[in-house]
């Protein structure tokens, strides 16, 4: 599953750092964009546990994307 948005961007040395506890990206507009850095956070943790994988590709002013996958198993 794949999420896009067409907000700032994230540049490609930041990524990294995304998905760790009240990481929020710095930019010019800081002080407009609200949050607590844990909706990423937590949605990477829970992917994780269910053996999943989160990642996001992104260009400082054009967007992000961001993707997970979760493993399925076949119910018998």
């Amino acid at each position: 599953m794949s999420v896009q948005d067409f907000g700032m961007g994230i540049s490609q040395e930041k990524q990294a750092q995304i998905f760790k506890l009240f990481y929020r990206v710095e930019g010019p507009t800081q002080q407009t964009i609200s949050g607590l850095g844990l909706g990423l956070y937590i949605s990477h943790q829970i992917i994780k546990q269910l053996g999943g994988r989160m990642s996001v590709e992104s260009s400082p002013g054009e967007g992000s994307t961001f993707s997970f996958t979760i493993p399925c198993t076949k119910s018998t």
